[in-house]
């Protein structure tokens, strides 16, 4: 459902093993989401087909209010706040789509963004982009290192635009950003999901 989820880039995070999945009967559509404190948590837009999101969102209300469950939306988009007119919107972000072919770091406004590749290109930093699954095993143990002292060590953190299980190739797509220093060691990695 994720694959067929076209021009949503929190699709991915639909895969976070804290949610809980309300399924359409014929399984062609999905939406996340996490009961807490009679609250449900909608976690994103709803997943695959979009022609069956209003039969979804119909069955998932009654299915929270046979539970006495209030429904919130969380990072819902803005061409999917129709799906949910009794609540209210409030916008918490945007998000940001470059054009890779057409991208040009030409300007003053560009001008920290060029220093910055400047300085780390001169520093004789490399940067890689791998698939999440094909991470050898030695390469796994240098980046869980290197995660476990990031942030001030593991923790849960987030809910809905954040996928948990890093580096165990459990969420399919996943890409991972490697940057190394001019002697090949490991100093930072970021781990996005395809859309």
């Amino acid at each position: 459902l994720v694959d067929r989820s076209v021009r949503d880039p929190l699709a991915p995070f639909a895969m976070h093993s804290y949610k809980s999945y309300f399924v359409t009967t014929d399984r062609g559509a999905a939406l996340g989401y996490h009961a807490r404190l009679g609250i449900a948590v909608v976690s994103g837009d709803p997943i695959g087909d979009p022609d069956l999101f209003p039969v979804l969102v119909a069955g998932f209300r009654e299915h929270c209010r046979s539970r006495g469950w209030r429904i919130m939306v969380l990072a819902a988009s803005e061409g999917r706040r129709g799906l949910w007119p009794e609540l209210w919107a409030v916008p918490i972000g945007r998000d940001v789509v470059i054009d890779v072919a057409g991208f040009e770091m030409v300007g003053r406004r560009f001008r920290n963004l060029r220093q910055a590749v400047s300085r780390t290109r001169n520093a004789g930093v490399t940067t890689e982009v791998i698939a999440e699954a094909d991470v050898t095993e030695p390469l796994r143990g240098e980046l869980r290192e290197i995660a476990a002292h990031a942030h001030g060590g593991p923790s849960d953190r987030g809910f809905s635009m954040i996928l948990d299980h890093p580096l165990d190739g459990r969420c399919p797509g996943m890409l991972l950003a490697i940057a190394r220093d001019a002697d090949g060691v490991v100093q930072g990695f970021q781990r996005y999901g395809v859309a």
